[in-house]
């Protein structure tokens, strides 16, 4: 069943109004009508079936016939991405959603090709929301705002995360090797640019209190690096 995102509809509300665009959704393209159930999502961990009770030009209301509530897990998992060219950074956002990651820090390397726009962290939430919605995912991630990449380290370490650097050919040292337990209440990944990251700024994460793994022997494209690592911590910490 499709699930739809009214993020006012909390854990013990049993009526809500809803409009805009998930209006548009249910009516224009689901075709949902008086009488339909539904599966709504508050992106906070709440999962609810509902019907529709009335339709009105540019709403509707619904009545909640059951909800359940799900609790986060015990690692917050965050991932920090270049920005990408041709947009590709949106796959990111929503095959990490898919996954289960908490958090997004995007951020800007020597090497990104793309600059921040007007609406990127609003596409990034909107991406987000549309792979919540398709894999019912009870919990919409966090995204952050661009930001420098020395500037991204400094946050991360003010936050307590445990910081992991995906290295292409820079180390032989695979991701499962480094998470081991007792883990880390908060674990961010890096990924980099297309191109990866310069020598200057391996220096800095070697002066850094930060973790360096590969990924694979292939070279890999800036989206598929962090598909592949995010998969790969997820296993990694499900499997100890």
């Amino acid at each position: 069943m499709p699930c739809f995102y009214v993020p006012h509809l909390t854990n013990g509300v049993k009526n809500a109004t809803i409009e805009g665009e998930e209006f548009h959704h249910l009516i224009n393209v689901f075709r949902k009508r008086k009488g339909d159930e539904i599966q709504l999502t508050d992106g906070n961990g709440t999962l609810s079936e509902a019907i529709i009770e009335q339709i009105d030009k540019k709403s509707l209301k619904i009545r909640v016939l059951s909800q359940t509530n799900f609790t986060r897990q015990d690692r917050h998992v965050a991932v920090a991405f270049s920005l990408l060219k041709n947009k590709n950074d949106n796959l990111i956002v929503e095959k990490l959603t898919e996954l289960g990651v908490d958090e997004f820090f995007p951020f800007i390397a020597q090497r990104t090709v793309r600059q921040k726009g007007d609406n990127t962290e609003e596409r990034f939430v909107k991406t987000a929301v549309s792979a919540i919605k398709q894999c019912d995912n009870p919990f919409l991630p966090t995204v952050n705002n661009v930001s420098e990449l020395e500037t991204l380290l400094d946050e991360l370490k003010s936050q307590d995360y445990s910081i992991y650097i995906a290295l292409e050919r820079q180390t032989t040292t695979y991701l499962n090797e480094l998470i081991k337990p007792p883990l880390p209440k908060k674990i961010a990944l890096i990924v980099g640019p297309e191109g990866g990251f310069t020598d200057e700024e391996i220096v800095l994460f070697n002066n850094s209190d930060v973790m360096c793994f590969t990924i694979c022997k292939n070279i890999l494209r800036a989206e598929t690096a962090a598909i592949a690592a995010a998969a790969q911590l997820i296993l990694a910490i499900n499997s100890i």
